[in-house]
């Protein structure tokens, strides 16, 4: 499970880094279409690249966060299903055992 959220994560990633060169072709081509100055141009890809890594950086912290809480959800559910398998152990046990003083 744990390996299918990676992947998905860094399926998120390569798309972003995707957009990213996509995004600096498309500020290129708008910095053309506008007539700005090079600096211009710079300064508005400076604030997609800063808009984009602060999503990046959130995205990045809610993937943790959603993976820390998997991982307590089926450790608590590991943990019940497991009381539950010994106590049935032990129950089997105990007849087992009841049967074989029978005998």
């Amino acid at each position: 499970m744990k390996n299918a959220f990676r992947k998905g994560f860094l399926l998120g990633v390569g798309l972003a880094r995707m957009s990213a060169d996509k995004l600096s072709k498309e500020v290129k081509k708008f910095a053309k279409e506008h007539n700005l100055t090079r600096k211009e141009a710079e300064e508005l890809s400076s604030e997609f690249v800063h808009h984009f890594e602060k999503e990046r950086s959130w995205v990045v912290s809610e993937y943790h966060r959603e993976t820390r809480m998997l991982q307590r959800k089926f450790r608590s559910a590991l943990a019940s299903e497991s009381k539950r398998v010994k106590a049935k152990a032990r129950k089997i046990a105990s007849r087992t055992k009841k049967r074989i003083l029978r005998s």
